[in-house]
């Protein structure tokens, strides 16, 4: 194996995952995977607000909705 079937991380002849999985039983270690969670989802978070608060087009449009080259059909017919 691998590839941790619990997080999706390379084991590399590991016997246990940082995410608690034993390779050896074949189950998680649910106090080591809650406390994975927890570091994750903080480390997600943290990057999250860097991402927001360094982004300049935070808060604006980045495309327009409606086509800027849009012709109405009847300027093609009087242009031929």
């Amino acid at each position: 194996m691998k590839f941790c079937p619990n997080c999706g991380m390379p084991i590399e002849n590991k016997i246990k995952c940082q995410c608690g999985f034993d390779v050896i039983l074949g189950e998680v270690d649910e106090e080591v995977f809650e406390k994975y969670k927890e570091k994750t989802n903080s480390l997600y978070e943290s990057q999250k607000d860097v991402m927001n608060a360094n982004n300049p087009l935070n808060n604006q449009k980045i495309f327009n909705k409606e086509n800027d080259y849009i012709i109405d059909s009847s300027e093609i017919l009087k242009n031929k």
